[in-house]
């Protein structure tokens, strides 16, 4: 009998084939998505404890999964059972050589250039602690420290920054979309980030510095990069780019709470310069819609005053003074003519423009009416107009040609029509332009640099705040926000301004506990709610879910669902929130369902019982 360890076979996964252990757990934590696959399986850990025999490894395993996320557990895991291993996250190598030539690489004119993998590097090496960790800095791990504790200083600069900017009132009411992109997924965090800017007395520290660990952003990137590529990381740096020099400058100047953010220390760092060119994107964002804003008012006001008194206006105002009969036999004439002068004289090129002319002056001229081009981008309409004449002639000219006057005819009624309605297709594109006016004029603030309060930031995120305030000092809109959430209130849709753009479509359950388990809502009473959609959802007794704009969200009972500040508000007064993943909601007020003609009719069949059955039973 032989005393030889029997031959182990290599463990494959994807592609790659391991014959070891320490193999094994490199190609997991390089491969993390996958090897995830394998382990909720327990196909990995059965090789270990079966194949093996490494129990030790086995029970490690095990409680790395229990204690972190995936990646960081295969991460720790190879570091522990792979020494040999050079570890690489998100495909880049965590080594000396990489980095000091990688990062310096990266300080390029707008910053740093990055991409999702960057950034996710970044966040991995912050959270993880990975610059401190001797295992992976080896000979480097006094200067690797001194990189990661200057990152840390800077990026804690940086956070609060962040949370400066969110104080000043007028980027709050930034017109069009400037805010788009900035904000993060979780208002929590950035009420916290407020808070910690503006030392409020209620703010924890440890809160700030734990939710600060959980951020991955591109400011994480930037600053490291820096960092790397500084002779002393220990002291202040002062920022390689600073706003001033950046692409967004000269607009956001134009914001007075840009300019007071950027005047407000002497002295900038690395961390708070980075910060500040978000700033300036936004601020500058800012700038352009007011400045389009006032470019459309005047360009309206002009038009309304006979100001613009180009060829193209002139003789626009003239067709339009013409009575709709005369103009659209006119407009007829123009393309029917010319075709029928074409199609006789041997595809004459002068005839050819002809035509090409009318059914850009006619049909072209109709098609691009309607339009919402601004007065001072006439040309838009004169190339809009010959291309479309271009494809149609282009696209009948066969036609024209093998069936007289058919096509003609067909084209010159279009070019009539187009006459005939002539002063309601301006009238439509005028009402546009006057809507979109109104629009941004509205939403373009004054350059206001008060300050809000925390208190009252904390109401923008928090609407349900509300209740803390006095009822005579509450607004008529707080009133009846106020109203849904203590009592229930049949009118809610009013309160649609204070929805949570991020709430899902809400289920439509009795009071109860429910819990999200694997993309369905399941309830204590056995309802089941399921996503058909996005913003659609039906569950198990029949019931669909609509979400109709942000935040809210119809019932096929009638009802609707106001989602506000992580509360979600049904019209019959039940209120239902998430505490823990798990969703309490309580009792609404009870009523008479009314009947649908789509709900299950009642019969009765030879034997006495009553069933009910649905029109496709």
């Amino acid at each position: 009998m032989s005393d030889e360890p029997k031959a182990v076979a290599p463990y494959k996964m994807g592609e790659e084939t391991y014959a070891d252990l320490a193999a094994l757990a490199a190609g997991m934590a390089e491969n993390h998505e996958l090897a995830s696959e394998h382990l909720e399986r327990g196909y990995i850990q059965k090789w270990i404890e079966e194949d093996l025999r490494e129990y030790d490894a086995r029970i490690a395993l095990d409680k790395l999964l229990e204690e972190n996320f995936t990646d960081l557990a295969l991460f720790e895991f190879a570091l522990r059972y792979a020494p040999d291993w050079t570890p690489v996250i998100e495909g880049f190598r965590v080594e000396a050589e990489f980095l000091d030539e990688y990062f310096p690489q990266l300080l390029k004119d707008d910053y740093v250039v990055s991409t999702n993998e960057l950034v996710q590097f970044a966040a991995r090496l912050y959270s993880w602690g990975v610059l401190t960790d001797e295992r992976v800095s080896k000979g480097n791990a006094e200067r690797w420290a001194a990189i990661d504790a200057a990152w840390r200083r800077e990026f804690h600069e940086s956070m609060l920054t962040h949370g400066e900017t969110l104080l000043y009132r007028s980027l709050w009411k930034a017109p069009g979309n400037s805010l788009e992109g900035f904000l993060m997924p979780d208002r929590y965090l950035e009420l916290v980030m407020a808070r910690a800017a503006a030392d409020a007395p209620d703010h924890d520290p440890e809160e700030f510095e734990t939710l600060k660990s959980m951020m991955a952003s591109k400011e994480k990137l930037a600053l490291l990069a820096e960092l790397w590529a500084s002779d002393d990381p220990v002291a202040h740096q002062s920022p390689r780019l600073k706003v001033e020099d950046g692409l967004y400058y000269n607009a956001a100047k134009e914001r007075a709470w840009f300019v007071d953010m950027v005047e407000s220390d002497a002295v900038r760092t690395p961390g708070r310069e980075a910060e500040l060119h978000t700033a300036a994107k936004i601020a500058a964002r800012q700038q352009n819609d007011v400045e389009h804003a006032e470019t459309m008012a005047l360009a309206q006001s002009a038009t309304a005053a006979g100001g613009d008194s180009n060829f193209f206006t002139r003789l626009g105002e003239k067709v339009s003074e013409l009575d709709p009969k005369i103009r659209a036999g006119l407009f007829a004439a123009m393309v029917f003519i010319p075709m029928i002068f074409y199609d006789s004289r041997g595809d004459g090129a002068t005839w050819w423009l002809l035509t090409w002319a009318g059914l850009a002056a006619t049909i072209g001229m109709g098609s691009m009416r309607p339009l919402p081009v601004k007065p001072t981008h006439k040309w838009i309409d004169v190339l809009g107009a010959g291309g479309i004449a271009l494809v149609l002639f282009a696209y009948f000219e066969g036609d024209i040609q093998a069936s007289s006057f058919v096509f003609e005819a067909i084209l010159a009624s279009a070019a009539g029509a187009a006459g005939f309605f002539w002063s309601q297709l301006g009238a439509f594109r005028a009402n546009l332009l006057a809507r979109e006016v109104k629009k941004t004029q509205s939403s373009a603030d004054p350059n206001d640099t008060q300050r809000i309060t925390p208190d009252a930031l904390a109401t923008v995120f928090f609407p349900e705040r509300i209740l803390d305030i006095p009822f005579a000092q509450r607004t008529p809109k707080q009133r009846e926000f106020a109203a849904a959430l203590q009592t229930g209130h049949s009118d809610t849709t009013g309160l649609a301004r204070f929805a949570d753009r991020r709430s899902p479509a809400a289920p439509n359950h009795g009071d109860g506990l429910s819990t999200n388990i694997g993309g369905f809502n399941v309830a204590s009473d056995g309802t089941t709610t399921m996503q058909l959609m996005d913003g659609v959802s039906m569950d198990t007794k029949g019931n669909w879910n609509m979400r109709v704009v942000d935040g809210v969200t119809i019932h096929n009972d009638g009802k609707h669902t106001v989602s506000m500040g992580g509360f979600d508000v049904r019209s019959d007064g039940q209120i239902s929130t998430s505490i823990g993943g798990v969703r309490v909601s309580s009792g609404g007020e009870k009523k008479e369902e009314k009947k649908s003609w789509l709900d299950p009719k009642e019969e009765t069949d030879w034997f006495g019982n009553k069933t009910k059955k649905g029109w496709f039973d």
